[in-house]
C-alpha cells in the first residue's frame, strides 16, 4: 500500500509539474531595429534575457538558442518590441513598467543594477560613480563587472557606463563598443534635438 500511494503522489506531482511547465514556459522572439537585430527571452509578460546588434536575423537566432534552447519561438510582448525599435530610432523610450527577470544577485548587484537603471537618456557616468552611488565607492571594477554581466541591455542601460579616463570600457554585444558608441551619440543628439 505504501508504496503504491508513493507513485500515485509521484504521478500527481509530475502532473502538476506539467501543468505548470506549460505557464511556465520561455519564449524568444527575434525583431529587427536600427541598431541590428535584437533577440528577446522571456516568460510570459517578463524579460529575462536582451541580445542586441546582429548583423542577421541567423545570428541573433543562433545567440538565443544558445543562451536557452529550451525556449519556444513565439511573438510575444509586441509592446516591449516596438519600444525597443522606437528606442533604436533615437527615441527617448521609458522601459521603467517592464517587469525583469534577473538571476540571483548579491545586494551589491542589485543596487548596481538600481542605479543603472537612473541614469537619465543621453547621460553618462563612470565606473566609480555607479560604484559610489551603490554605497561602495571603492568598487569601481565590481562595479564594472555587474555591467559586463548584464543579461538586459537597454532597459538596464549599462551603455551609459564608462571609464573615468574617458574610454567607452567594454561592452557585450556583437559590436561591442562601435555600438555602444553609436547608442551613445545616437541619445546625446536626439537630447540635443529637443533641448530648448
Amino acid at each position: 500500500m505504501g508504496q503504491s500511494a508513493s507513485i500515485a503522489s509521484v504521478k500527481r506531482s509530475k502532473k502538476k509539474l506539467d501543468h505548470q511547465n506549460i505557464h511556465q514556459g520561455r519564449f524568444w522572439v527575434t525583431f529587427p531595429t536600427e541598431l541590428g537585430w535584437f533577440g528577446m527571452i522571456g516568460d510570459e509578460e517578463t524579460l529575462c534575457r536582451l541580445s542586441i546588434g546582429h548583423s542577421s536575423e541567423k545570428k541573433a537566432i543562433d545567440q538565443i538558442l544558445k543562451l536557452a534552447p529550451e525556449a519556444t519561438e513565439q511573438n510575444w510582448n509586441i509592446a516591449l518590441q516596438k519600444d525597443l525599435q522606437d528606442f533604436a530610432l533615437g527615441k527617448n523610450v521609458s522601459f521603467r513598467n517592464y517587469s525583469l527577470g534577473l538571476p540571483q544577485l548579491t545586494p551589491f548587484q542589485k543596487r548596481v543594477l538600481r542605479e543603472t537603471q537612473k541614469i537619465p537618456y543621453g547621460k553618462t557616468i563612470t565606473y566609480g560613480a555607479l560604484a559610489k552611488r551603490a554605497s561602495s565607492p571603492n568598487a569601481a571594477r565590481a562595479a564594472g563587472s555587474v555591467m559586463s554581466s548584464n543579461r538586459i541591455p537597454i532597459l538596464i542601460p549599462c551603455h551609459r557606463v564608462v571609464g573615468a579616463n574617458g574610454h567607452l570600457g567594454g561592452f557585450s554585444a556583437p559590436q561591442g563598443t562601435t555600438l555602444k558608441q553609436k547608442i551613445l551619440q545616437m541619445e546625446q543628439l536626439s537630447n540635443e534635438s529637443i533641448s530648448p
